[in-house]
Protein backbone atom coordinates (compact mmCIF):
# COMPACT_ATOMS: atom_id res chain seq x y z
CA UNK A 1 0.00 0.00 0.00
CA UNK A 2 2.61 2.58 1.01
CA UNK A 3 5.08 1.75 -1.81
CA UNK A 4 2.22 2.17 -4.29
CA UNK A 5 1.31 5.57 -2.81
CA UNK A 6 4.94 6.69 -2.86
CA UNK A 7 5.18 5.66 -6.51
CA UNK A 8 2.04 7.67 -7.26
CA UNK A 9 3.46 10.67 -5.39
CA UNK A 10 6.73 10.42 -7.35
CA UNK A 11 4.75 10.46 -10.60
CA UNK A 12 2.79 13.54 -9.52
CA UNK A 13 6.00 15.39 -8.66
CA UNK A 14 8.18 14.07 -11.50
CA UNK A 15 9.24 17.57 -12.52
CA UNK A 16 10.26 18.65 -8.99
CA UNK A 17 13.67 17.12 -8.29
CA UNK A 18 13.94 18.51 -4.77
CA UNK A 19 10.72 16.73 -3.86
CA UNK A 20 11.98 13.45 -5.37
CA UNK A 21 14.77 13.36 -2.75
CA UNK A 22 12.27 13.97 0.01
CA UNK A 23 10.01 11.18 -1.27
CA UNK A 24 13.00 8.82 -1.38
CA UNK A 25 13.81 9.71 2.25
CA UNK A 26 10.17 9.24 3.21
CA UNK A 27 10.29 5.75 1.70
CA UNK A 28 13.46 4.92 3.62
CA UNK A 29 12.03 6.17 6.92
CA UNK A 30 8.74 4.36 6.35
CA UNK A 31 10.60 1.10 5.75
CA UNK A 32 12.60 1.59 8.95
CA UNK A 33 9.45 2.31 10.94
CA UNK A 34 7.73 -0.84 9.67
CA UNK A 35 10.83 -2.88 10.53
CA UNK A 36 10.76 -1.39 14.03
CA UNK A 37 7.06 -2.17 14.32
CA UNK A 38 7.65 -5.79 13.31
CA UNK A 39 10.44 -6.09 15.87
CA UNK A 40 8.28 -4.51 18.58
CA UNK A 41 5.42 -6.92 17.86
CA UNK A 42 7.76 -9.92 18.01
CA UNK A 43 9.35 -8.72 21.25
CA UNK A 44 5.92 -8.05 22.77
CA UNK A 45 4.80 -11.56 21.85
CA UNK A 46 8.00 -13.28 23.04
CA UNK A 47 9.22 -11.15 25.96
CA UNK A 48 6.24 -9.14 27.17
CA UNK A 49 4.99 -5.59 27.23
CA UNK A 50 7.88 -4.07 29.20
CA UNK A 51 10.48 -5.21 26.69
CA UNK A 52 8.38 -3.90 23.79
CA UNK A 53 7.81 -0.59 25.57
CA UNK A 54 11.58 -0.17 25.97
CA UNK A 55 11.94 -0.32 22.18
CA UNK A 56 9.28 2.36 21.81
CA UNK A 57 10.98 4.57 24.42
CA UNK A 58 14.31 4.31 22.59
CA UNK A 59 12.61 5.10 19.30
CA UNK A 60 10.98 8.22 20.78
CA UNK A 61 14.31 9.45 22.16
CA UNK A 62 15.99 8.84 18.81
CA UNK A 63 13.24 10.67 16.93
CA UNK A 64 13.49 13.73 19.19
CA UNK A 65 17.27 13.80 18.86
CA UNK A 66 17.01 13.48 15.07
CA UNK A 67 14.47 16.31 14.94
CA UNK A 68 16.81 18.56 16.93
CA UNK A 69 19.83 17.53 14.86
CA UNK A 70 17.90 18.68 11.79
CA UNK A 71 17.78 22.16 13.34
CA UNK A 72 14.30 22.12 14.90
CA UNK A 73 13.42 22.90 18.52
CA UNK A 74 17.06 23.11 19.57
CA UNK A 75 16.10 24.55 22.94
CA UNK A 76 13.63 21.74 23.69
CA UNK A 77 14.31 19.08 26.29
CA UNK A 78 13.11 15.50 25.93
CA UNK A 79 13.23 14.28 29.52
CA UNK A 80 11.21 13.09 32.48
CA UNK A 81 9.56 16.26 33.87
CA UNK A 82 9.89 14.87 37.43
CA UNK A 83 6.39 15.57 38.69
CA UNK A 84 5.96 15.33 42.46
CA UNK A 85 3.43 12.50 42.35
CA UNK A 86 1.78 12.08 38.96
CA UNK A 87 0.22 8.77 39.99
CA UNK A 88 -1.88 10.64 42.55
CA UNK A 89 -2.58 13.65 40.34
CA UNK A 90 0.12 15.97 41.74
CA UNK A 91 1.73 17.43 38.62
CA UNK A 92 3.74 20.09 40.41
CA UNK A 93 7.40 19.99 39.45
CA UNK A 94 10.12 18.88 41.82
CA UNK A 95 13.03 21.31 42.37
CA UNK A 96 15.26 19.11 40.15
CA UNK A 97 12.86 19.08 37.19
CA UNK A 98 14.50 19.86 33.84
CA UNK A 99 11.38 21.88 33.04
CA UNK A 100 12.50 24.49 35.57
CA UNK A 101 15.44 25.59 33.46
CA UNK A 102 15.54 29.37 32.95
CA UNK A 103 13.04 29.52 30.08
CA UNK A 104 10.15 27.83 31.87
CA UNK A 105 7.92 29.57 34.42
CA UNK A 106 5.81 27.28 36.58
CA UNK A 107 2.16 28.30 36.90
CA UNK A 108 0.33 28.42 40.22
CA UNK A 109 -1.55 25.12 40.39
CA UNK A 110 -3.51 25.95 43.54
CA UNK A 111 -6.54 27.02 41.52
CA UNK A 112 -6.27 24.37 38.80
CA UNK A 113 -8.26 21.13 38.74
CA UNK A 114 -11.51 19.89 40.25
CA UNK A 115 -12.80 22.05 43.08
CA UNK A 116 -14.64 20.78 46.13
CA UNK A 117 -15.75 24.30 47.01
CA UNK A 118 -15.76 27.44 44.92
CA UNK A 119 -12.18 28.60 44.52
CA UNK A 120 -10.39 25.76 46.30
CA UNK A 121 -8.54 22.98 44.50
CA UNK A 122 -9.32 19.40 45.49
CA UNK A 123 -6.08 17.41 45.60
Amino acid sequence: MIPRELKRLRALLVDRLSEQDRIKELGRLTTLKFEELSLTIAVRRDKGFGAAQAINDLSSDWAAQGWQAAGHDRGSVNADPRFRNAGNGDFRLTPTSPALRPVFRQIDLSTVGPASEAGSANW
